[in-house]
């Protein structure tokens, strides 16, 4: 059976189509792949997405660069 590492790797997209192929050629992998993938897809059909609120994004950079010794601020 394939490590519990590359599994998560395939579900995550960083190997290449070849180690792909060859876990799910195990039918145990391709198994344990399918119920990962299955995991990672939840949270997605589940919660909708929110838009964040004006200015949401400068805030938060703003609060990092407030607490953050390495910003400079």
């Amino acid at each position: 059976m394939t490590s519990r590492r590359d599994l998560h790797r395939a579900v995550d997209g960083e190997l290449s189509k070849a180690e792909t192929r060859r876990i799910e050629a195990d039918p145990l992998s391709r198994e344990e792949l399918e119920r990962l993938k299955a995991v990672s897809q939840a949270p997605g059909q589940v919660v909708r997405p929110v838009k964040p609120s004006t200015g949401f994004r400068q805030k938060v950079l703003d609060g990092i660069r407030r607490t953050d010794p390495k910003s400079g601020a």
